[in-house]
């Protein structure tokens, strides 16, 4: 089928794009990192509509789950330095302050980098990747004998279902997020946008749809939301070390309060922009589960 033959490029793009960045982790390139953990999230995706037995489908997912939750640690400390860094250009921030956060940063993500090579050496992640790559193409040599019990064969209908089931959840999470500033559902919000994202560029791959629109614009909700978590995380490492000066020096400690505080007004900046854009997001939700939904009406009358 056609759809196989195109879920089968997409899953190779992410595994190439997967196996490229592996050597250069272990050489402390955070770019690189960031590269094999995005396409990691996108195997993800893919993976359960690849046509695999549920059970390989289920564990190759969870492993790929460990694994970018590992990569996540160290990225989202590499994203710190590098936002602090940005503030550090900005002349009224205090660079005193800066500088206490920064080396307290630096010191736990060289902590986390050491870790992040013992659990996931080179030789591992690489055996994930074949893993992956075994499995797709015995589930293919398969599929020209049957199916098998337990397996769900690739099929545009199922793809579109995924992309339902993941509009539903943002749906679900921009209800729930409400008007209210809440870190929690805001990041709830965040998750969803990216899994819609990652589900949409795959089914926009198939040439049955066109999104190329509504996905610029989930990926410019996900990066506003994306700001937003990472001055939050800030902000808690800010006062982190401020409770830890001791003795505390009242200049320095006066200067992280005046950080705090710049931060949070950008904070409530940027939670003002999601609001005027939560409309649209909404919309672009019901629009991929109404979508979705034509889809599964069809398959079942197929079926019928």
């Amino acid at each position: 089928m056609l759809i196989q033959a195109e879920l089968e490029a997409s899953f190779q793009k992410r595994l190439k794009a997967y196996t490229i960045e592996l050597p250069t982790i272990h050489e402390g390139h955070a770019p690189a990192l960031h590269r094999a953990r995005v396409a990691s999230r996108r195997l993800r995706e893919v993976i359960p509509v690849m046509g695999l037995d549920r059970h390989t489908a289920h564990k190759l997912g969870r492993r790929l789950k460990k694994l970018t939750s590992q990569f996540g640690i160290v990225r989202e400390l590499d994203v710190l330095v590098s936002l602090i860094d940005d503030l550090g250009r900005d002349p009224q921030h205090a660079s005193a302050a800066l500088k206490r956060i920064r080396d307290a940063v630096i010191e736990t993500r060289r902590s986390a980098r050491e870790r992040l090579l013992r659990k996931l050496p080179l030789r591992k992640m690489q055996r994930l990747a074949d893993k992956l790559a075994l499995s797709v193409d015995r589930s293919n040599k398969r599929g020209h004998l049957g199916s098998p019990t337990g397996s769900v064969q690739p099929s545009w209908g199922g793809l579109r279902l995924r992309v339902r089931s993941r509009a539903v959840g943002l749906k679900s999470a921009i209800e729930a997020a409400g008007a209210l500033y809440i870190s929690e559902r805001l990041h709830a919000v965040r998750i969803a946008t990216k899994k819609l994202r990652y589900s949409a560029e795959l089914l926009a791959e198939t040439r049955q749809n066109r999104t190329a629109l509504d996905i610029a614009r989930l990926k410019s909700v996900q990066g506003l939301l994306g700001r937003l978590h990472d001055l939050e995380v800030l902000i808690a490492w800010a006062r982190q070390v401020q409770a830890s000066m001791s003795p505390p020096k009242l200049n320095v400690w006066g200067d992280i309060n005046s950080l705090v505080g710049d931060l949070e007004t950008e904070c409530r900046r940027l939670h003002a922009r999601y609001m005027r854009d939560r409309t649209w997001l909404a919309a672009i939700a019901d629009r991929m589960s109404a979508s979705g939904a034509s889809a599964d009406n069809v398959r079942q009358r197929a079926v019928g």
